[in-house]
């Protein structure tokens, strides 16, 4: 489990002047998926464009979102290598041709630079940020440099470091309580359905983030009240 964070309770002086009609303190972001462009869509991509049935080759590398003992979500809970994941997945792949090492080679993110601008303004605005993204620990020197999230974000929380992984409730409580904001005082943006439903039940007010991700910002926008 990580070091708590030592991040000061929410000051909302600032955000009292600058968003007076904001019906939340702090927004809650997933990383792929919606400060770049979606893992998930890319692999789908792939299995179409190499002759696959998308949801199938989906569903064997990384599993069902809900909370599972995949290899994947394992990798994402700490709890195994990325390398022993791969491992484990290579073999089920195999058995239908697929070459994991091209498979990985075809995806790729891109970072979303208007959403990075949009997460300054949060912060010139006053509004308390954390990253809340399921990778694995390896992936965190990789990830990091797609976007500036230590200067966006008051707090990063990662499932391999935490132990837990999103949708599980935890992982949404912790974060929370290390910003001092409750629930009912913030919102979560992810792009996968399990984790807003998961969200939704710890209380936070929760947008599906879809490849065009445009009308998510302006879902955001009118909890903010700008």
């Amino acid at each position: 489990m990580s070091t708590p964070s030592t991040h000061l309770p929410f000051d909302s002086t600032l955000a009292h002047e600058r968003l007076p009609n904001r019906q939340i303190d702090a927004v809650l972001f997933d990383f792929g998926g919606v400060l770049t462009s979606s893992p998930f869509s890319a692999i789908m991509a792939w299995a179409v464009e190499n002759g696959h049935e998308p949801e199938g080759i989906l569903r064997m590398f990384i599993g069902y979102p809900h909370e599972t003992d995949h290899a994947f979500h394992r990798a994402e809970r700490g709890e195994l290598s990325a390398q022993d994941m791969f491992a484990e997945v290579s073999v089920e792949a195999a058995k239908i041709g697929i070459d994991p090492a091209g498979f990985a080679a075809g995806l790729s993110m891109t970072t979303r630079d208007d959403v990075i601008t949009y997460i300054r303004g949060l912060r010139e605005d006053g509004i308390a940020l954390a990253l809340v993204t399921n990778n694995f620990a390896e992936m965190s020197g990789h990830w990091r440099t797609m976007a500036p999230v230590d200067d966006l974000f008051d707090i990063v929380v990662e499932s391999s470091s935490e132990g837990v992984r999103k949708p599980t409730a935890e992982i949404y409580e912790r974060t929370l309580d290390r910003l001092g904001v409750p629930a009912n005082r913030a919102a979560f943006l992810d792009d996968l359905e399990d984790n807003i439903v998961g969200s939704q039940a710890v209380g936070l007010h929760s947008i599906l983030v879809p490849d065009d991700y445009q009308s998510a910002l302006t879902q955001l926008d009118a909890l903010l009240g700008r």
